[in-house]
């Protein structure tokens, strides 16, 4: 996404891609965790060279004086590997660097025996939504979070709406293409209505009531175009999913 927005001001992406929500989940572990004990584990091969380098550079940039990020390196890691980095008293953040369900499973299975002496929370990516496999009373149990780049929660006002007036047109429900498709031309056109030009100077547009997307554009510098950082947290909660930032 760099190449693309590299010495294009005027160009920006609306989807929260792998790096834009690994920021979005630092930033809201350290504010929330900030005086508890972080871990990434990541295996030492495969996924490990996406997942744990932008997980790291994500955590180091966000910060902002808060606990230090401990790791462990392994493609089979230990109980007592794991547990030599857990710490009594604080809430364990623990961030499994990897989509492969094997090795997902068994850490689980591992934090699950460790959870009666420690308190732990997992976070994982976005891709774990696709991994039906995984027991959601595990899910609850160890209070997982994950970055969303979308996410339609039914119970809110202007989703209702939304979904109404498209059934209405369309006699069918609306698929998430539609729901992106009304959140993009809603942030933008209504952008440029009340802003005019200079709403392409900062792409702050808020107070907007939209149904899956969050926009919370960003740019190091006037000569690259915008990222968006709006990724939504959910947390697995009495079975079901939880808005948490």
């Amino acid at each position: 996404s760099g190449g693309i927005l590299m010495n294009r001001p005027f160009i920006s992406k609306a989807h929260c891609d792998d790096a834009t929500q690994l920021s979005a989940l630092t930033r809201f572990i350290n504010r929330r965790y900030a005086q508890d004990n972080v871990l990434m584990i990541a295996p030492a091969k495969g996924t490990k060279e996406k997942f744990n380098t932008l997980f790291s550079a994500a955590y180091q940039s966000n910060r902002n004086g808060g606990t230090v990020l401990r790791e462990l390196i392994s493609d089979i890691p230990t109980s007592a590997q794991i547990e030599e980095r857990l710490m009594l008293g604080k809430t364990n953040v623990i961030y499994i660097a990897s989509n492969e369900l094997a090795y997902i499973t068994s850490l689980f299975n591992k934090l699950l025996d460790l959870q009666g002496k420690y308190s732990i929370t997992v976070v994982g990516n976005e891709d774990w939504m696709k991994l039906d496999q995984i027991d959601n009373n595990h899910k609850n149990r160890l209070n997982l979070h994950i970055p969303l780049s979308h996410y339609v929660d039914y119970q809110q006002t202007a989703v209702k709406e939304f979904v109404a007036k498209y059934r209405e047109r369309f006699g069918t429900d609306p698929n998430k293409y539609a729901f992106w498709g009304y959140d993009i031309s809603f942030f933008y056109l209504t952008g440029m209505a009340k802003q005019g030009r200079s709403f392409f100077d900062k792409l702050s547009n808020p107070g907007l009531s939209l149904t899956s997307l969050r926009f919370k554009m960003e740019r190091p510098s006037e000569t690259v175009g915008f990222n968006n950082f709006g990724a939504t947290i959910v947390r697995y909660r009495d079975y079901k999913l939880e808005i948490v930032n």
